[in-house]
């Protein structure tokens, strides 16, 4: 007899000792398969993590948010399962094709409350967003911890080679041709770009989007960061890079000619100013905006990549008609934003040393 989906669930709730609860889906993620679970115990969230993860991450995930719960900052915390584990590994594969596949790595956390956004339309909520940021690193250099799971997320080179190696194995995929012209203007700008590497390595979220940002309910205040597996090291202007090319698009990741809203920019510096800007050096203050340049460029190479392996990233079925469609739209934006920062580079440099001049 097939075996359904929600008897897998099942299956791997037991493990925390919950058997009556209503699971819903959480679409926002493009990695992990995450449910939120409604039990008599209370709200969790449930994950399946992506093969690209290890589960050596939870231990992690479990050092840092213990350290920022004694900062006194809200995290969402791992829940032990009733042997005392802070995940499940199952090794099940299905018994009939068409079955579905009880592999993988499973967590459960705890559900904080409050609503997450997809793109930032007010400069209040961008200032929120920074000095959410700026507490989560201030909080987290006095860490000493030794990271047990790494991964290499992040470098232009990293991902010009994943793009030129995508297209050396496309054959006659269906969006070459689009997809060759937009590589060679990425290669450009990859050359174009300032190295960063000799900067401090710094305890970072390395995934600082708007959609990890959980803000209160009813009011416009941030109050914790969410989607841990990226915590790691990196530097300054690659993690404020990441967040700022997120935060000040209000167009979104998936909008249409997006480009570097400098009220936005200056809202959200403001804002991690105010709470850090005395943990931030001159030489990383100086490389704030090359880093958004960056990050915008590292990323449509990343989705360029996707649109040929179609391997990595989520896509919308709703609004393409496949993966690599989506994932095209997503490095055209991407790379629309980092024109944006090229064009207004001395705007933006003139929008950060405002911030942080104001900072106390």
């Amino acid at each position: 007899m097939a075996i359904s989906m929600r008897a897998v669930f099942d299956q791997v709730l037991g493990h925390w000792g919950l058997w009556q609860a209503s699971l819903t889906p959480i679409s926002a993620g493009l990695i992990n398969l995450t449910l939120r679970v409604d039990s008599p115990m209370g709200a969790f969230i449930l994950q399946r993590l992506h093969p690209i993860f290890r589960a050596e991450l939870h231990l992690d995930i479990e050092a840092i948010t213990a350290h920022l719960s004694e900062a006194g900052l809200p995290t969402p915390r791992l829940v032990r399962t009733l042997k005392g584990d802070l995940w499940v590994e199952l090794e099940e594969p299905p018994e009939q094709p068409g079955e579905p596949s009880r592999l993988g790595i499973w967590r459960l956390q705890t559900a904080l409350v409050g609503r997450t956004l997809t793109r930032v339309e007010l400069p209040a909520l961008a200032w929120e967003a920074g000095a959410l940021l700026g507490r989560f690193h201030l909080a987290l250099q006095s860490c000493e911890h030794r990271f047990r799971f790494t991964r290499q997320a992040h470098g232009l080179d990293l991902h010009r080679r994943s793009l030129e190696q995508a297209i050396a194995n496309c054959g006659g995929h269906r969006l070459a041709e689009k997809v060759l012209p937009l590589a060679e203007e990425l290669f450009a700008m990859v050359d174009r770009r300032v190295s960063l590497e000799e900067l401090p390595q710094r305890i970072t979220h390395g995934d600082p989007k708007i959609s990890n940002v959980l803000f209160h309910e009813l009011e416009d205040r941030a109050l914790a960061w969410v989607d841990l597996d990226t915590l790691g090291r990196l530097t300054l202007p690659v993690e404020l890079g990441d967040a700022l090319r997120s935060w000040c698009n209000p167009m979104g990741e998936d909008g249409h000619e997006p480009a570097l809203d400098l009220s936005l920019f200056e809202a959200a510096l403001t804002g991690y100013a105010r709470e850090a800007s005395g943990f931030v050096t001159s030489e990383e203050k100086g490389l704030l905006v090359e880093g958004v340049a960056q990050i915008a460029t590292e990323l449509a190479c990343r989705f360029a990549a996707d649109a040929l392996s179609e391997s990595y990233f989520g896509w919308d079925a709703s609004r393409f008609p496949g993966r690599g469609e989506h994932n095209l739209h997503r490095a055209l934006a991407q790379l629309s934003l980092a024109r944006s920062v090229e064009r207004r580079r001395s705007e933006a440099e003139a929008a950060l040393s405002r911030a942080f001049s104001a900072a106390p």
